[in-house]
């Protein structure tokens, strides 16, 4: 999950110069709220992860709700993403 949180770089972090890692805190984060929710025999699919992820991201980048809005098209991709790895797995 590491690589795709770097590849889709909601922030632009990476692609202003930071390391690869720099979203490893939010990957991290994530997997275990992903986890949790399988432990309790949640749905884990896309609208579920993209919950998730707006809460994780809020939390890391103290983010308003408009300042989330803005992300969402991004943070929507990211979560198929993590969604279909989730089905791999």
């Amino acid at each position: 999950m590491k690589d795709l949180f770097a590849e889709i770089d909601v922030e632009q972090l990476i692609a202003e110069g930071a390391p690869r890692d720099e979203y490893d805190d939010e990957v991290t984060a994530v997997a275990q709220k992903i986890m949790d929710l399988n432990f309790v025999k949640a749905k884990v699919d896309q609208a579920a992860i993209l919950g998730v992820l707006i809460d994780v991201w809020g939390k890391s980048f103290n983010l308003k709700e408009n300042e989330l809005e803005k992300r969402r098209p991004e943070l929507t991709r990211l979560a198929t993403k993590v969604e279909e790895i989730c089905v791999k797995s």
